[in-house]
């Protein structure tokens, strides 16, 4: 019966490290594993060494929230209204479980729960063999439930979920409490219960509502940034289209004053004059790319320019056909990528670079950025005018690539900022620079 004992908490505190790690993400995946075992032992050293020394099921709850709460904060990922909520989520799934079990088995078996708790029996071995085996199903249906989308709520919402959930833990341990040491009667059982499902039926009602609500509120903040960028595409493509009219007007006058001079044989003259024409007038427009796209040579040529006039060194490396794609998709991804790129450049005193890639090979578009930063820079708060959109320019890449069968991935190699996206096109190109 000791061996089945540890065996059986063995088998809990690797649930629970194992659902928290999967729930929250672990910041480095390499020790994740090693972390989560480390977590796993906290919670086993917990749940035997403290009936040691007390009786009290909450001393024992309430250590375990500590271990779980610490290792979220140091290894875990996310905000710290989610880990507090996760961690929630895990030991009222526990308590209602452990309740459960013990009231029904014991009405079923007509078994003092007290018994079903300390005894050695089948009984025993049974509460063991059910209590862990619906913590791992339930388990599972969170962790699935937590996969179907994300959850990032604003502050006063995490507050008020957290608030609900303290309050159905309280009762947990209470009912727990009162199940352990025998005290409960048939009624108290059965209100208790039935209060803590609809406290948490009412919770994933609104769990559900407010999710739905930030989903719309995030479409429409990704349209807002795919409206500004098609405008922006729109009067960029107008700017060039003007700045080419004003140069075919010009032109005549330029090829005259030119001819004008070379009849009167004043070459020396002539050449000065065009080779200020040059630097004045022509050396002023400068086109990086030129794709089979003008929305994308628009696009493209107006970010990099822009770079170029901060002072940023500008390096271009773009094949001439980009395939059958998604066009303005492409183009709001692009803008994106090197906002991204020019915001980062801007941040540091030193030598400033974006290096921009974009090419065919076989199905894939596949595009490659990257940029000198500050590493203190990153995860700041965005210097951008409208700070409501920060966050939204990289969802909206990630969300082309899906919807495009690819993927971006942003990472650091030697103190730059990369950013490396894949898109499915249906067309083949050979690459030019």
């Amino acid at each position: 019966m000791i061996v089945a004992e540890i065996a059986a908490s063995i088998v809990e505190c690797v649930i629970m490290a194992e659902f928290l790690t999967r729930c929250l993400g672990a910041k480095n995946e390499e020790l994740k594993i090693p972390e989560a075992a480390v977590c796993a032992f906290l919670l086993f050293a917990n749940i035997t060494v403290c009936p040691l020394f007390t009786d009290v099921e909450m001393l024992s709850v309430a250590t375990m929230l500590i271990i779980e709460m610490a290792y979220s904060i140091f290894f875990l990922k996310g905000k710290i209204y989610k880990k507090v909520f996760v961690v929630f989520i895990n030991g009222i799934t526990m308590i209602l479980i452990n309740t459960t079990v013990l009231m029904l088995l014991g009405k079923v078996l007509s078994e003092n729960v007290g018994d079903l708790i300390t005894g050695n029996g089948v009984a025993r071995l049974l509460v063991l063999f059910l209590t862990k085996f619906l913590y791992f199903l339930v388990t599972r249906f969170l962790l699935k439930f937590n996969g179907t989308g994300s959850y990032d709520f604003g502050k006063s919402e995490w507050i008020m979920l957290l608030s609900i959930f303290t309050v159905t833990f309280i009762v947990g341990i209470a009912v727990l409490e009162c199940t352990v040491n025998g005290t409960n009667t048939e009624i108290f059982m059965m209100a208790s219960v039935s209060g803590l499902i609809l406290i948490n039926i009412i919770s994933y009602i609104l769990i559900l509502r407010m999710n739905k609500e930030n989903a719309e509120r995030t479409r429409a903040m990704l349209l807002e940034i795919q409206i500004k960028e098609h405008t922006e595409s729109i009067h960029e493509m107008h700017r060039m289209y003007e700045e080419i009219k004003q140069l075919r007007h010009d032109a005549k006058h330029w090829i005259t004053g030119s001819l004008a001079l070379i009849r009167k044989r004043n070459y020396d003259e002539a050449e000065k004059y065009l080779a200020g024409l040059m630097e004045e007038k022509i050396g002023t427009i400068r086109d990086y790319v030129m794709t089979d796209s003008d929305v994308i040579n628009a696009i493209i040529n107006s970010k990099l320019s822009e770079a170029s006039e901060k002072g940023i060194d500008v390096q271009a490396s773009v094949g001439k056909e980009i395939g059958e794609t998604d066009v303005y998709g492409l183009s709001v991804a692009l803008a994106n990528l090197l906002d991204n790129a020019i915001e980062g450049c801007m941040r540091i005193q030193g030598k400033r670079k974006i290096y921009f890639e974009m090419f065919v090979d076989g199905e894939y578009l596949k595009v490659f950025v990257k940029n000198t930063y500050d590493k203190r820079g990153i995860d700041l708060e965005t210097r951008k005018e409208n700070k409501k959109l920060h966050g939204f320019g990289v969802k909206s890449v990630k969300d082309f690539c899906e919807n495009n069968d690819g993927f971006v991935n942003f990472y650091e190699e030697n103190d730059e900022f990369c950013a490396n996206m894949w898109i499915t096109v249906n067309k083949i190109c050979l690459f030019t620079s």
